[in-house]
């Protein structure tokens, strides 16, 4: 019956975010790896030796809220809609990998911004907290909307660059645009997540739908690779077996 299936459906989409998603998308269950990745950035041509990933926030659109659930939930039109994209939305935050895989955050409303959802998604606080134990400094890349810090690198803006401050953001453009790859090839593989209208907040598990769309797609990568990975960290990905990525879940997380 079309009841059962939904049951299911709901069920499984639960049952894969508590279990796998969530956990994995932990950092601080990923530190023994970060000096790897640091290396293949490097190895590429990034002028850092301690850059673990390329982050950024993704307007995942949804249809607009309403109905008796949303009002049961108080949950409002105006807490979702995005000025800047001017669409009702759900905001995730993704860290792309050297090796293809991608950790994902969220979701928020779609109100919030990058820097906003950065700080929320505690990140920056586990990688002070390696800092204050190990003494090595970890930092992600992500473009101008973010706050320049000890560990976060920003594209430069200002309305009078130098050359050279031109030349550093025509560089970094080449390897920030991975992460709006992945987030294309997540749409591409699963195509409902980009059936906005389909997508009704108050009447489907929008967030753990894309959250799993995500996880699929990392396991996807395990097995068949990626733009990214072909491009940076394929001799990661050899050895980050599907089984081996889907025990990071139960995998011990750094003391922090």
């Amino acid at each position: 019956s079309r009841s059962l299936i939904s049951f299911t459906y709901n069920h499984m989409l639960e049952y894969l975010c508590e279990e796998f998603a969530l956990p994995i998308y932990e950092i601080e269950r990923w530190v023994p790896y970060f000096a790897k990745w640091a290396e293949v950035f490097t190895r590429a041509g990034l002028p850092f030796d301690n850059v673990l990933g390329v982050i950024d926030g993704h307007v995942q659109q949804t249809s607009r809220p309403g109905g008796e659930s949303c009002k049961k939930a108080n949950f409002e039109d105006f807490q979702v809609f995005n000025g800047h994209d001017k669409v009702h939305a759900l905001k995730y935050l993704g860290l792309a990998l050297p090796n293809g895989l991608v950790l994902l955050k969220g979701p928020w409303t779609g109100n919030r911004h990058d820097q906003a959802c950065l700080n929320m998604s505690k990140m920056i606080e586990v990688l002070k907290i390696v800092f204050n134990l190990t003494g090595k400094s970890w930092m992600f890349f992500g473009d101008s909307a973010f706050t320049q810090g000890r560990h976060m690198q920003r594209m430069l803006k200002g309305k009078y660059l130098s050359h050279r401050e031109l030349c550093f953001n025509a560089l970094m453009s080449r390897y920030r645009i991975c992460i709006e790859n992945v987030f294309g090839e997540i749409s591409n593989d699963w195509a409902f997540t980009s059936d906005f209208y389909n997508q009704k907040l108050g009447m489907q598990r929008v967030g753990q739908t894309y959250l799993v769309a995500s996880l699929l797609h990392n396991c996807k990568t395990c097995f068949q690779g990626s733009q990214m990975s072909a491009q940076y960290g394929h001799d990661l990905l050899c050895d980050m077996h599907i089984s081996k990525f889907l025990a990071i879940s139960q995998a011990a997380p750094f003391n922090v």
